[in-house]
């Protein structure tokens, strides 16, 4: 199952689907997840160095042994939210904490590459929120936006939102530009969309449907970052894909638009779960806060 190879992958999901469909799979499935895990930190810890400059040169050969050893991690965790009932929930959390945790320093640190070490953590973040947001477990999708990781790898360390660490503007646009070489105007955000989309085929196959769900989910981040995340830059939110979507959020018949006023199934089922402290007024205000700040946001 450590071999990076489509067999191993279909393999590893195959055991998981069997575990998770009956409670007495409960401890298998966990050591599944959380063996695999394990495996790619070690592997990422072995490569880490956090000081590199970050540019094409240093940080691509990086980028292509994260996505090589995330190949049955993504469609573990993709399944299993899918399958997953409300009691592996905490499964999936565990995964996110572990896979999260910042890399020990043991020299200089270039900011922008240490955000670059989280991209592992996004690409599972991502594949996990959308996978939620398909199935409309919007009381995992809470929890996810309530974990907190420490700040660094220091016991006395504080902690915070994950949706800190993650948020796809983390990246500068013109740095993660020249790691894919590409041009973008939310790199992150595409970079995420497109890579995470061959896993999704057989659980949606209509790419259009696929990037409505990708637009809630990267528009429900944007929301729980201004609700929850406190600081002298709580006015501000991260944005993503739907910002320059043909200005999507603006339009009366989008399905992002739909979503977001639905106050029957849509956004309705987000706080019902209890996001923005399960109340719609709250929703109301932060949506119009995160309106107000997006209006000021030219890409």
């Amino acid at each position: 199952m450590n071999d990076n190879d489509p067999l191993s992958a279909d393999i590893a999901v195959a055991r998981l689907k069997k575990y998770i469909a009956n409670e007495e799979g409960r401890i298998l499935l966990y050591d599944l997840l959380i063996n695999e895990v394990e495996n790619i930190r070690t592997k990422f810890n072995k490569i880490s160095n956090i000081g590199l400059y970050p540019n094409r040169e240093n940080l691509k050969p990086k980028l292509d042994y994260f996505l090589e050893n995330l190949d049955i991690l993504i469609p573990l965790v993709i399944n299993g939210v899918y399958w997953c009932k409300q009691y592996h929930h905490q499964y999936f959390i565990d995964v996110m904490r572990r896979i999260s945790q910042p890399q020990l320093s043991n020299g200089s640190r270039h900011d922008d590459t240490v955000n670059f070490e989280y991209l592992p953590s996004s690409l599972l973040f991502y594949a996990i929120g959308i996978t939620a947001v398909i199935k409309q477990d919007f009381e995992l999708l809470n929890l996810f936006f309530n974990i907190k990781i420490q700040r660094i790898d220091n016991n006395d360390s504080e902690s915070i939102y994950l949706i800190e660490t993650l948020q796809p503007n983390k990246i500068p646009r013109d740095i993660f530009n020249e790691i894919i070489n590409q041009s973008y105007k939310t790199p992150v955000s595409t970079y995420l969309r497109l890579h995470l989309r061959p896993f999704f085929q057989k659980i949606m196959f209509n790419d259009k449907e696929y990037t409505n769900v990708f637009d809630i989910f990267e528009y429900l981040i944007s929301l729980n970052y201004m609700h929850l995340v406190k600081s002298n830059y709580s006015t501000w939110a991260p944005w993503g894909e739907y910002k320059w979507r043909n200005d999507q959020y603006y339009k009366t018949d989008s399905f992002l638009s739909t979503f977001l006023n639905d106050k029957k199934e849509g956004i309705q089922l987000a706080i019902n779960s209890g996001m923005f402290d399960g109340s719609t007024e709250t929703y109301d205000l932060t949506n119009l806060k995160l309106k107000e700040f997006l209006n000021q946001i030219h890409i």
